[in-house]
C-alpha cells in the first residue's frame, strides 16, 4: 500500500485576528416561585365590567356613503364584446380601429390583435346562441 503525501495546510498570517465563534452568554432572570397571595373570598370584592357599546350603525353606513366610488375602467375583452353586440357584422380589424378610436393605446391594440379576434369569433358564438334559445332580437 502506498503512503499518500500530507496535504499542506494553509498558514495563519501573523497579523489576522483569531475568530471567536462562541455565542454571547445570556443571563437568565431569576424566577420568584412564591404562589401570589390571594384574597380570601370575604373580603373580595368584585367590580362588574364597564358596559360595552356598539359604535351606531347610521355612522358606518354614512361613511360607505361618503366613500365615491371608482369607476374601473372597461377590460379589452368587455370593450370587444360590446362592440360586436353592436354590430355582429363587424371585422376583427374593425375591432381594433374602434378600440383606437374610443381611447386604446394603439401599440396595445396591434399587441392584442390575436385576442381581440379570439373575443370577437367567442362573442359571435354567443350571440348565434342567443338567438337560438330565442334571447336575442
Amino acid at each position: 500500500m502506498k503512503k499518500q503525501p500530507k496535504k499542506s495546510t494553509p498558514q495563519k498570517s501573523a497579523n489576522s485576528a483569531p475568530v471567536d465563534n462562541k455565542q454571547p452568554e445570556t443571563v437568565t432572570p431569576q424566577v420568584d416561585n412564591k404562589q401570589p397571595e390571594t384574597a380570601s373570598p370575604q373580603t373580595a370584592t368584585v367590580t362588574p365590567p364597564a358596559p360595552v357599546t356598539p359604535p351606531p350603525a347610521a355612522s358606518t353606513e354614512k361613511s360607505k356613503e361618503e366613500t365615491p366610488k371608482k369607476e374601473k375602467a372597461p377590460s379589452i375583452s368587455a370593450a370587444v364584446r360590446r362592440i360586436v353586440v353592436k354590430n355582429p357584422a363587424v371585422t376583427a380589424t374593425e375591432v381594433s380601429q374602434k378600440l383606437i378610436d374610443s381611447g386604446w393605446d394603439s401599440s396595445d391594440v396591434e399587441k392584442r390583435t390575436s385576442t381581440i379576434a379570439t373575443l370577437r369569433t367567442d362573442a359571435l358564438a354567443i350571440i348565434a346562441i342567443a338567438k337560438e334559445e330565442g334571447c336575442w332580437k
